[in-house]
């Protein structure tokens, strides 16, 4: 009551008497501050509101702003020297740590807030601001759920975008003993005698905060973890890893998170499930249709998100760390045994589906290379028949493979992989599909031109022309022997004149969306050559090979020495496995193993291109991708001929698969039609690649 009525008084005498200046205003409220403590009478029990203290603090952040503005650029007031001189900040530091009356500290930290945020001066260099500010950062956090927290993150949050308008500051918020270290770096037995005390106070109080109830303050915790790592310099990078928990505690909570996952969660909650670390789960979360369970994996995403874009934006000695710890203790040590699940499919399931929802939620390098080498294995060596390899990705491609004993999990598998090609780093590409590709052993050199010398009339005995050279080509020359063939339109007429046109399901005049396939495709090659522009690939196809160096060495070698043996690799060899028997697979593997091939296709590589999208070069008695459609169609051809009412069948059939409906599904050779259908929107999309990556190296 006295306290209000004391706060009237003053403000009605401040009204009429004429304004002190402001050294002499400032310093009138300061020993205003102090005198309080100094009082016989004053009570530190009663709430700081109660007081006249934060009215005076406001009233020399005032002070102080009004004096930068009025002063000239560059030089320093008054009030501000006196504050330095004074260690006033000192003062507010203790008075913060004390915390008397209850809530000083909330005070003390929103007016040294200001006072960094607002002062055009360079403060934090000198000891008498950078002392008290590492005092007021160690409180920051101490107590879980305290009242202070948004002052103290709003105070932190400062600090950090100090570091990011000045990182040289980094040391400036590192414990005396780290500095100590990094100034003298040769002085190795005094560095080990400080080691147990070197921290990053800063990044402590960040971590503690980070694990707030409140998500507002989690959140900016984590944003400013992010910030102040990104800016730290190598040694401050090596103090965050070896003298604090920041990287082990980060894993700790997603493994912690993971495990709070329920196991009877539906793959299709998993699919649907997205969350992001800077949105707020609340309004999400709060919906009564979603399950304690779904918020589980939610909270987990989020704190996924944020792992990766701690682990991008950071220094690369930190993000390094982060990845190794992300793989050895939640992957190998966490999900590994989860994954390989043999006893119980639904779990296996589950977490298959998982660990796709995982690589859809990152984005760093880092990680997507530590999902890589836990999934494919770490070997740059070629694929072996027989030879298991890598466990993981043995066990996956088989689950693949043989589909048939769980069809839910071997489609899940496949959607695994197809995620990863999405995010794929050079080591993921060259361990799944170009180790084996890389010698050209699937070429026969031996055969020299004969597979180009087609006549015309032997093209149009398989069909009509589609392309001419000077349509695809106009007025210019391919420099590309790779991707830009010189016979490119006999090329794309393999793919389009595959399946004859009487079994087709469009009529031969409508161009059946190609248009929409050019364009697609033409705008994923071009996400897909920025993925690979950093990459050491090649641009040309190697030369051919010196297998035989003359006629006598010829004669006394054995002829399998004259071409060496090719062997696709295990998920190439799945692949085409999985292509050879689309009649019997249902419509959906078809459309997610065709999936995973356009995917494939669309990467730059020359020996991959030649392999896949060349039907005209000579193999040595290997599969290809367009022999494997090739024995399809004549498959297909082979079954049509008892399908009663082909025609009709097959329209309806495109019907209800475009339209989603089910009205041919009592048709007793659906699966074929359904393949049929699958094989000639694929064989448009193959063409479609090949066409893009034509004009993009021509």
């Amino acid at each position: 009551m006295f306290s209000r009525l004391a706060n009237v008084i003053y403000n009605a005498v401040d009204a009429l008497a004429p304004p002190l200046p402001l050294h002499e205003e400032f310093v009138w409220h300061w020993n205003a501050i102090t005198k309080f403590y100094t009082e016989k009478t004053s009570s530190g029990k009663i709430p700081i509101e109660s007081t006249n203290l934060p009215d005076h603090f406001n009233q020399m952040s005032a002070v102080l702003e009004q004096e930068e503005e009025e002063s000239e650029s560059g030089s320093m007031g008054l009030c501000m020297e006196y504050l330095l001189q004074h260690k006033v900040l000192e003062t507010v530091a203790v008075l913060a740590r004390a915390d008397t009356p209850p809530g000083m500290k909330r005070y003390v930290l929103m007016f040294v807030g200001q006072l960094l945020s607002n002062s055009k001066h360079s403060l934090l260099p000198q000891i008498n601001v950078c002392t008290p500010v590492q005092k007021l950062i160690k409180l920051c956090g101490e107590v879980m759920a305290a009242p202070s927290e948004r002052e103290e993150i709003a105070f932190l949050d400062t600090i950090c975008a100090k570091l990011q308008e000045n990182p040289y500051l980094a040391n400036c918020f590192l414990s005396d003993a780290s500095i100590r270290s990094l100034k003298d770096k040769k002085k190795s037995e005094e560095c080990s005698s400080n080691e147990d005390s070197m921290e990053y106070p800063l990044v402590k109080s960040l971590l503690s905060l980070l694990s707030s109830p409140d998500s507002e303050v989690s959140t900016k915790a984590g944003n400013c973890l992010i910030l102040c790592t990104s800016v730290a310099n190598d040694a401050v990078a090596m103090v965050i890893i070896k003298h604090t928990v920041c990287c082990q505690e980060i894993i700790n909570r997603l493994t912690l998170l993971y495990a709070g996952v329920p196991k009877t969660l539906k793959p299709i909650d998993v699919d649907e499930a997205f969350a992001k670390w800077n949105h707020d789960l609340t309004p999400i979360v709060s919906d009564a249709q979603i399950s304690p369970g779904k918020r589980r994996l939610l909270c987990f995403l989020k704190w996924l998100d944020f792992v990766d874009c701690l682990t991008q934006q950071s220094h690369p000695l930190i993000g390094d760390t982060l990845a190794t710890s992300f793989q050895s203790d939640f992957l190998e040590a966490i999900l590994y045994p989860n994954i390989t699940e043999d006893d119980d499919k639904d779990i296996a399931l589950l977490m298959t589906t998982v660990v796709s929802c995982c690589l859809r939620h990152i984005s760093s390098p880092k990680l997507v290379n530590s999902f890589g080498v836990f999934l494919l294995g770490d070997t740059a060596e070629p694929d072996i028949p027989g030879y298991t390899g890598h466990l993981l990705k043995h066990l996956l491609i088989e689950r693949c493979q043989n589909s048939s004993r769980c069809p839910q999990l071997g489609l899940a598998t496949l959607q695994l992989f197809d995620e990863l090609l999405h995010k794929p780093t050079e080591k993921i590409i060259n361990n799944l599909i170009l180790n084996n590709l890389k010698e050209r052993n699937y070429y026969d050199f031996t055969a020299g031109d004969s597979y180009f010398d087609f006549s015309d009339d032997e093209e149009s005995a398989h069909g009509r022309s589609l392309y001419d050279d000077d349509e695809i080509s106009p007025g210019s020359s391919p420099v590309n022997r790779a991707f830009a063939p010189t016979h490119i339109h006999r090329i794309l007429n393999c793919f389009l004149l595959l399946l004859p046109d009487e079994i087709k399901s469009c009529d031969a005049e409508d161009d059946s969306g190609y248009d929409t396939y050019i364009n697609d495709a033409h705008r994923q090659f071009q996400e897909c050559l920025m993925l690979c522009e950093q990459w050491d690939w090649p641009q040309e196809l190697a030369q051919e090979k010196n297998t035989v160096e003359d006629d006598s060495s010829s004669d006394s070698q054995p002829e399998a020495d004259s071409t060496s043996y090719f062997y696709e690799g295990d998920f190439l060899s799945m692949i085409f496995d999985k292509l050879e028997h689309m009649l019997e697979q249902p419509y959906e593997v078809n459309l997610q193993i065709t999936s995973l091939v356009s995917r494939i296709a669309l990467f730059p590589h020359p020996n991959l291109h030649e392999y896949l999208l060349n039907p005209l070069i000579p193999l040595t008695g290997c599969r290809s991708l367009f022999t494997v459609l090739l024995k399809v169609v004549e498959d297909i051809q082979v079954n049509i001929r008892k399908t009663v009412n082909f025609k009709k069948k097959l329209r309806l059939t495109r019907k209800a698969l475009l339209s989603e409906a089910s009205e041919y599904s009592s048709f007793e050779d659906a699966n074929i039609l359904e393949a049929l259908i699958v094989i000639e929107e694929f064989c448009k999309e193959l063409a479609a690649i090949a066409f893009v990556k034509y004009h993009a190296s021509s």
